[in-house]
């Protein structure tokens, strides 16, 4: 890399700490075998870093190249030992990177993704797509592990992940879930949010866009009346209700969660995805999740042994999707009339180039701290 424009301050004493293209960076000597790693001095924040500071490569034993390697391999739904076989390393070193890759994923993604997209010439409010993604039980031989589930929140225009948690299948992940997806859209009400049958998705919804009304005193003797929370009316929650006979379905019909049936088919009409509700783009999702992701197939030999590793291939595999896994619905024709490739940061107006696998893991991150 010859730019130093991405570097930024890391001393968190400087005033430059965390911001990118201030010029302020100048290479004061080389390191390393061969003498190809610089070293990087900030003017401001008067620290000596290497280039590899915040990125999976530092303090690396391995090649550049094993390093992207192992990258690649996780990112295409490759399982750990299998990945160990082809670049013949130990398979412990890929589990040690893949968490790596993992912590430098969820930094890039807090950074590049603080606010969800707002769509050009229409309103502000964007539809959102809720849907609890189950996974396949993370250990069979330890039942103290028992099995967990993602819950995504996704944009269904530009198919950008939002905000994904990965936890156990409990009640405590939608509330993460909803608390990390808000801050991220700036507090804005989307226009309409739409999950499968999971109930407990409504609470957390009441909770972080509601507010607390206190009931005025009657005058009468008595206890007063509780104060409760009120949801506005723009706030709208539909899912969708299937019938099933012989595991097949033969109906499905849209159940108002929050919100007023008309205000829900408002939202709908002025939907660019569809006409109906329904979780189509979530669940096609998902299945490209299950493929680009070893850990989640099913019937399969590659589950994930431990928590810290599963979690890291994860968030890697869903911020890859992002910026570096283009999209066919998502293309758009040229100049020339050819098409051209677009992914979901692309569409969503966050990026201007497809990633390559050793562009993301060279770029530094922030170190931002987790909210």
């Amino acid at each position: 890399m010859d730019d130093l424009g991405p570097f930024c301050g890391l001393n968190p004493r400087g005033p430059d700490h965390g911001k990118r293209g201030h010029g302020n960076r100048t290479v004061t000597s080389r390191y390393g075998p061969g003498k190809v790693r610089r070293m990087l001095r900030c003017r401001t924040g008067k620290a000596r870093v290497s280039e590899r500071k915040g990125t999976p490569r530092f303090d690396a034993r391995l090649s550049a190249e094993k390093v992207t390697a192992v990258r690649a391999h996780v990112a295409e739904g490759i399982g750990t030992r299998k990945t160990a076989r082809r670049i013949r390393a130990h398979p412990g070193t890929v589990a040690r990177y893949t968490r790596r890759a993992g912590d430098h994923a969820a930094q890039r993604h807090d950074e590049l993704v603080p606010f969800s997209p707002e769509h050009r010439g229409a309103p502000v409010r964007r539809d959102v797509g809720a849907r609890r993604q189950e996974a396949e039980e993370l250990c069979r031989r330890c039942p103290r592990q028992g099995d967990g589930g993602d819950h995504v929140a996704l944009d269904p225009e530009t198919r950008l992940v939002v905000s994904p948690v990965v936890g156990k299948r409990t009640a405590d992940a939608p509330h993460a879930r909803v608390r990390d997806f808000r801050p991220r859209t700036g507090g804005r009400v989307m226009r309409r949010m739409t999950s499968d049958e999971y109930p407990v998705y409504a609470e957390p919804i009441r909770g972080a866009y509601g507010h607390v009304v206190a009931p005025p005193r009657a005058g009468r003797p008595g206890r007063p009346r509780n104060p409760h929370v009120a949801v506005p009316p723009a706030v709208t929650c539909a899912t969708v209700h299937k019938e099933k006979e012989n595991n097949r379905v033969v109906r499905a019909s849209t159940r108002v969660v929050l919100g007023t049936a008309a205000a829900v088919a408002l939202a709908v009409a002025a939907s660019a995805v569809g006409r109906v509700v329904n979780t189509s783009v979530v669940g096609r999702h998902n299945g490209t999740d299950r493929n680009r992701c070893r850990r989640k197939a099913r019937k399969t030999y590659a589950l994930s042994k431990d928590w810290d590793t599963h979690r890291a291939a994860t968030v890697f595999r869903y911020f890859s999707y992002n910026f570096g896994w283009p999209v066919r619905a998502l293309r758009v024709k040229g100049e020339r009339g050819r098409w051209q490739k677009r992914t979901p940061a692309m569409a969503a107006g966050l990026a201007d180039h497809v990633w390559s696998m050793s562009e993301w893991v060279a770029y530094p991150a922030k170190h931002m701290p987790r909210k």
